[in-house]
């Protein structure tokens, strides 16, 4: 069995809608966008451990890198000014994970809910090689 490899179908890019006050924002995370946020981060956010204990302002910032392909003129300080305060970053966070891991926030809140009432057993790590 051969496998074709002149042709690959590549889904579209999804689009986020973010309001801040009075302005609205179309974030697209293409190749570009992830590239920047990685450098701006310091992370590869292709691995999603990485993701863990992510900064307010971290997040934020991987939301700006969103903004490159319909905001480009929007600086980072500009974008930073424009959040206020009371921002949910855990539903950013959330919001945007989902972007690089689709399904991946439905399966960490099963797995919140299963290990909040007792479903899931204690299972003892494996034990390391000396």
């Amino acid at each position: 069995m051969s496998k074709d490899l002149t042709h690959v179908e590549m889904a579209e890019v999804p689009s986020i809608e973010l309001k801040t006050g009075s302005e609205t924002y179309m974030l697209v995370f293409n190749f570009k966008a992830n590239k920047l946020a990685e450098q701006l981060v310091g992370r590869d956010l292709k691995k999603v451990h990485n993701w863990q204990s992510l900064s307010s302002t971290q997040v934020a910032t991987i939301a700006w890198c969103g903004m490159d392909k319909n905001h480009a003129e929007v600086t980072l300080e500009q974008f930073l000014e424009s959040l206020p305060p009371s921002l949910n970053t855990d539903l950013l966070w959330q919001v945007l994970i989902e972007q690089f891991f689709p399904g991946i926030v439905e399966r960490l809140q099963n797995a919140l809910k299963a290990d909040q009432s007792g479903d899931v057993p204690n299972v003892d790590a494996p034990a390391e090689k000396v």
